[in-house]
């Protein structure tokens, strides 16, 4: 019977220590709207050294060429490997071909809109001088 009651003890426990670690939807889209909203022309004057060390990567805006290509795309360099990103949400404050950024982004799950670059959402983003 003290068997069965530690039993039962431990499973309350278990079952009240359990909760969700994801973000519900609107939590997830109401971030979005607080970065989207905040894109404006930013700068910074920290060292590329610094930069990196805080998880930006550098990438140069680059406009889309002819049809079926995208609006723009991110060529970004660092991290792993050089990739090119098609950003969603990018703003037309950085809406320029040639223009160095540094960024912060993260990878969505969904159709591709152009063959020549993955989609992803922008986190962070400031012009860079180098």
């Amino acid at each position: 019977m003290n068997f069965m009651k530690t039993l039962i003890l431990l499973s309350c426990i278990a079952i009240a220590s359990c909760n969700s670690t994801k973000k519900t939807v609107t939590e997830a889209t109401d971030a979005t709207e607080e970065v989207t909203d905040t894109q404006d022309m930013q700068t910074t004057d920290k060292s590329a050294a610094t930069m990196e060390s805080e998880g930006y990567l550098k990438g140069v805006i680059v406009a889309g060429k002819g049809e079926g290509s995208c609006e723009y795309v991110i060529d970004v360099k660092g991290g792993f490997a050089e990739q090119k990103v098609d950003p969603t949400n990018l703003t037309d404050a950085f809406k320029s071909d040639t223009q160095k950024v540094w960024i912060k982004f993260r990878g969505l799950r969904m159709q591709n809109r152009c063959p020549e670059a993955r989609p992803v959402e922008i986190t962070e983003i400031f012009a860079r001088a180098e």
